[in-house]
């Protein structure tokens, strides 16, 4: 969907879908290069080390089956690392983005052994052999998507009861704050009025910015495989967040900062000066626009506990030109050697953008074609 040319943090709204899969497509590619006998594919085969000698080309590689048995591979003209990032490897991530300590990652993919397989493997044998690592930070991919109201702009506080941001900002920045508090964790409140308020939230990633009544999804009207993360909820699924334990409901402020073990002077202070800069239009603390800025008046009211969100993906690799050729300390071209994909380094920096979808993807596809070709011809 558009995103309002007023808003502070433009941001697409929710995961953007490649369909149909490129699975297919693969599978398709690789049957037919088969055939044709210009590729053989090594499965459950780990490679170990790049073979370069004394700064020259990269001349292949050296790599172990799941029998135990040492392939050596000579390449006349390239070798392409398309290994996947590094975010299973804490060694690493605490090197490169320490802030990531303690935050779990949603790797599914591990190699024959069940062992995650995004463990910086391309990344170290590059290294080996003399590639430059980008210049940090790195980016890791960690969005928050919230809970019953997604991450909406809705007042929130930390667990020593205080405000601490402008709400009103997507997934990824709610995330970054969130990770600077204690514990991680902080909690969302809103309050029975929230059918009048969604629809004024920002589109963005995480958000909830519509609602539907249960009856809607029940007519047979609304695509029923949508979920939250397309932007809607119901007072159904609210209610059934609070069945789960996932929300908290209380009748009054006090019974519910009670019930999350907030510090109760210090949170009940901070909500009667948000409800007071509500009232007032204009958020004096944070600068959080009017429109958003909602009073927690009416009961029932509701909380949700955010803690850190999880890491899916580390982006940080080495260095490489638009030709996919991998730099080594000195920023020259190793001969022989290509990237593509989140070992490819200088994607992104700081953190990954949520403001084009599927930018990740698409450079992936990119680079992945722009380094087989100039593999296959030796440029």
């Amino acid at each position: 969907p558009f995103v309002h040319e007023s808003e502070y943090l433009p941001c697409y709204q929710t995961t953007a879908w490649i369909r149909p899969m490129l699975v297919p497509v693969l599978k398709g590619n690789l049957e037919k290069a088969a055939a044709e006998g210009t590729l053989v594919s090594h499965y459950a085969t780990r490679v170990l080390k790049l073979l370069r000698e004394g700064g020259g080309r990269v001349e292949g590689l050296i790599a172990k089956d799941a029998d135990g048995k040492y392939i050596k591979a000579l390449a006349r003209k390239g070798v392409v690392l398309a290994t996947g990032d590094y975010s299973s490897n804490r060694e690493m991530t605490h090197y490169y983005v320490p802030w990531t300590d303690g935050v779990s990652n949603f790797w599914i993919g591990n190699d024959h052994e069940g062992n995650p397989s995004n463990v910086g493997d391309g990344h170290k044998m590059g290294l080996w052999i003399g590639a430059k690592m980008q210049d940090g930070p790195h980016a890791p991919m960690i969005h928050h998507m919230g809970g019953a109201m997604g991450v909406d702009a809705f007042l929130q506080l930390n667990l020593n009861g205080e405000r601490y941001m402008n709400e009103d900002c997507s997934g990824q920045q709610v995330e970054n704050q969130l990770e600077r508090q204690p514990q991680k964790t902080a909690w969302q409140f809103f309050d029975s009025a929230w059918k009048e308020q969604v629809p004024h939230m920002c589109p963005g990633h995480g958000s909830v910015c519509y609602a539907l009544e249960d009856e809607d999804l029940k007519s047979g009207e609304i695509n029923p495989a949508i979920s939250a993360w397309e932007g809607y909820t119901t007072q159904g699924a609210l209610d059934a967040s609070v069945e789960k334990g996932q929300t908290v409901r209380a009748d009054t402020i006090e019974e519910l900062i009670d019930q999350v073990g907030l510090p109760r002077e210090k949170a009940l202070a901070e909500i009667a000066r948000y409800n007071e800069l509500a009232r007032k239009g204009h958020d004096d603390d944070f600068g959080k626009r009017p429109d958003r800025l909602y009073p927690l008046e009416k009961g029932p009211f509701y909380a949700v506990k955010f803690e850190a969100g999880g890491m899916l993906v580390c982006m940080g690799g080495l260095e490489s030109d638009r030709e996919a050729h991998c730099f080594d300390t000195d920023r020259k071209p190793i001969p022989g050697l290509y990237v593509a994909g989140n070992v490819q380094g200088n994607r992104f920096a700081v953190e990954y953008s949520t403001t084009v979808p599927g930018l990740s993807h698409a450079m992936a596809l990119t680079y992945g074609r722009i380094a087989g070709r100039n593999a296959a011809l030796g440029v």
